[in-house]
Formats: C-alpha cells, structure tokens, sequence
C-alpha cells in the first residue's frame, strides 16, 4: 500500500567486512479510490468504460539507521484516468486500457484521523497531463475495523520481500508495520458527484512504517 519506487537503497557502512543497507519508508496516511462505470465483477459484454483512480499520502524516507523519523514531505494527489474496455462478457473477461491522463499536486488541502483513520478529505485541483485541470474533493470513510501488523503486514508480498531470509551472502530483515481500513469515497469531480464502486472493497485509509535491513556478508 505504497509507492515501490522510493524504495531505493543507502549504503550505510564499508564494503569489507561486510556491508550493511537500511531504508525506512513511512507513509504518514495513504488513501486509495477508484471510480467510474466499470462492472469488473461480471462485465456485461463487449463495452469501452471510463474509470478514475485516486491516491492521496504522505511519504517520507530515510536511510539513516539510528534514524526513527524519516523526513516529512508535503501531502500530496495522483489522479489516473482512463478507458477500460472488454472484448467480451462474463467474469473472465480480461480488460485492456487505453486513453490515460494523468495528474500529480503536492499540498493539496488535506485533514485526516491519523490515529483512528476514520476519515481523510481532500480538496485539489490538479492539473492533468493533457492540459486539463481536474476540480477534485473526496471524502473517504472508514466501513470496516482497522487492521493491524506489528512487523509483518501484506505489504511486504506486494513488494515481492519475504519478512527474514539468511544464505551465504546475505542477512535480510523486513518489516511492514502496518495500520489500513477498508473505506468508501464520496466526493465531487469537476462539479460532478463521484463515489468509489460500494462491493469491491477495494478503497482504502492507512498509516505505515517500513524499515528494510540486508546485511552483506564480508565473504561476499
């Protein structure tokens, strides 16, 4: 539930006799959402729809390792949009996108309940990669109970990282402490009501802290 690509690597030590790498990756809140008119549950035939996802977080990053508050950074918005279509009907049905715009705002107007992460709302008009500007408000809300991971939360299998691995190399350690809640979005775009798709269960709140160690071992 965040941005793969900071995910970059410092070097903290010498080579020899052993070389050893911290990264901490914070998200200070984190709320996804997607909307549109797209049936992904069970597409109803041939048929091009219009789909929009949204993300609003806060990151910071840090690759000291007596560091336990990374950086902050501003808030900021990313808007994807885009032309979903299905060449046939049914829940197999595979989509192909096509037509996208994107957009990017830092310090858009936010409040968030970083502690119980009941609430985040945001306010932004962000200009789009076609030139364009989209007049964006939500409001998610929280619909489920918070999910809590002390050190191994379902982050770390998104990032494709295993929680403790040992070999003749290297000594790994990562940690994915994690706090998220199923939410809903409603909000307007461009004047226009929007809300995120009510079954899918796939709008999020969160709050995260990741800290990744490999050691490198001096044999290698």
């Amino acid at each position: 539930m965040a941005t793969v690509s900071l995910l970059v690597s410092v070097s903290l030590a010498a080579a020899d006799p052993g070389q050893v790498t911290v990264q901490r990756f914070k998200t200070d809140g984190d709320a996804v959402t997607y909307f549109g008119g797209c049936d992904f549950v069970n597409p109803p035939g041939p048929l091009s729809c219009h789909e929009t996802r949204v993300e609003v977080y806060k990151e910071g990053v840090s690759g000291a390792p007596a560091s336990t508050a990374p950086p902050k950074t501003p808030w900021a918005i990313f808007i994807d949009d885009y032309t979903v279509s299905f060449t046939s009907g049914g829940p197999d049905a595979q989509p192909t996108y096509s037509n996208e715009r994107t957009g990017f705002l830092l310090n858009p107007t936010v409040t968030f309940d970083q502690q119980h992460l009941s609430f985040l709302n945001v306010d932004a008009q962000v200009p789009m990669s076609d030139g364009s500007t989209f007049n964006f408000t939500g409001k998610w809300s929280s619909v489920s109970d918070r999910v809590l991971s002390g050190n191994d939360g379902n982050g770390l299998q998104q990032f494709g990282l295993v929680r403790h691995s040992v070999d003749h190399c290297n000594t790994v350690n990562n940690q994915a402490h994690q706090k998220y809640v199923i939410a809903n979005m409603t909000g307007t775009l461009n004047g226009i009501p929007v809300q995120s798709y009510p079954d899918l269960g796939i709008d999020y709140i969160a709050y995260n802290h990741f800290v990744f160690i490999d050691v490198t071992h001096g044999s290698c």
